[in-house]
């Protein structure tokens, strides 16, 4: 299979400088472990399709209860290792700062082959929108007062777009309300 990912352009609204720019790469879709024992058998895999299924998901398992038992793997994609997230106050665990979590790294294998992936720019994102004006559709209120304990969602019917001096997005006045 051809190692190739294409990616966006995205400029970097942190700098003033014309050509920054981030990548972001474009996702051609989810594959799961059933997909991808789909792949292997259309490639020639003589192995019953349930059967590599069920040692993939009991792998997956024992992957788990090792990784949770304090041992580091080597899985042959990536190196992963159990981790502690958060400081120790007063030599007590504390579930509401600390966390278990994984950190993981590829492997020798994978590594060389994302050192041989070609990068293809597809193009580049347009500018973020930017809003100037809020307003309030029931009553003529235009000021940019925000409250903290108030939370607004955004959802595509509920907008409007004026092509004002300003630009501005009409939201309705429930959107607002707590």
């Amino acid at each position: 299979m051809k190692k190739a990912l294409n990616v966006w352009l995205k400029k970097n609204q942190l700098t003033k400088a014309h050509n920054d720019y981030s990548a972001e790469v474009l996702i051609k879709g989810n594959l799961d472990a059933g997909n991808i024992i789909d792949e292997l058998i259309s490639e020639g895999l003589n192995m019953n399709r349930e059967i590599a299924l069920n040692l993939i998901t009991r792998f997956n398992k024992k992957t788990t209860e090792l990784l949770l038992s304090g041992f580091k793997l080597d899985t042959g994609l990536v190196n992963v290792r159990p981790i502690i997230k958060g400081f120790i106050y007063g030599g007590k665990w504390n579930p509401y700062i600390n966390s278990v979590s994984l950190a993981f790294t590829e492997s020798y294998d994978l590594r060389h082959a994302l050192a041989e992936t070609k990068v293809e720019i597809v193009g580049e994102h347009g500018e973020p929108l930017k809003t100037g004006i809020l307003s309030d559709l029931n009553t003529p209120h235009t000021d940019k007062r925000y409250y903290n304990d108030h939370c607004a969602e955004l959802r595509e019917s509920n907008m409007k777009f004026t092509e004002d001096n300003e630009s501005s997005i009409i939201f309705r006045k429930w959107l607002f309300k707590a």
